[in-house]
C-alpha cells in the first residue's frame, strides 16, 4: 500500500482514500477471524471462520485488482 500511496498523483487522492479504506476493512476482517480460531473449535465456529476467511480473501483480491487498474 505504501508504494501505491507514493506513486499516486494528487488528482487520484479520492480513489486512493477509498482503496485505503477497503484495504483496512479487509485487514480488519482477517485480524478478527484470526482471533476467532481455537483448537478443537465446534463445527459451527469452524464454519463461521471459514466464511469470514473467504470474505477477507475476496476483499483483499478486490483491493489488489483495483490497485492495478490503469487510469
Amino acid at each position: 500500500m505504501h508504494n501505491l500511496e507514493q506513486a499516486t498523483p494528487a488528482a487520484d487522492a479520492p480513489a486512493l482514500a477509498r482503496l485505503r479504506g477497503q484495504f483496512a476493512g479487509a485487514l480488519s476482517t482477517a485480524s478478527y477471524v484470526a482471533g476467532m480460531y481455537r483448537p478443537n473449535a465446534s463445527l459451527e465456529l469452524h464454519e463461521q471462520i471459514e466464511e469470514l476467511v473467504k470474505v477477507a480473501i475476496e476483499n483483499l483480491y478486490r483491493v489488489e485488482q483495483r490497485s492495478v487498474i490503469p487510469r
